[in-house]
């Protein structure tokens, strides 16, 4: 095998591994556990110096809080 077919074959494996992990976090966001997928966007964000991205997920993570809250008080005010 030459060099430039391991590079190729670890550059494969690597995408694969990405790929993986993208599933992961979508799926995470999908289940309920969106703030595990956006914690996980942080940190990659944070790792790059993207402070941008990382105000934006932040400002995200904050809206879907409070959302959130809302419906659990109209579920609790409904169920009252």
């Amino acid at each position: 095998m030459s060099l430039r077919e391991a590079i190729d074959k670890e550059i494969d494996r690597l995408n694969t591994y990405l790929h993986k992990s993208y599933k992961a976090k979508v799926r995470w966001s999908k289940t309920g556990s969106w703030e595990k997928a956006i914690q996980a966007e942080i940190g990659s964000a944070i790792a790059l110096g993207r402070l941008d991205l990382v105000s934006n997920l932040m400002e995200r993570r904050q809206r879907i809080m409070i959302m959130v809250a809302q419906a659990e008080q109209e579920e609790y005010e409904v169920h009252s």
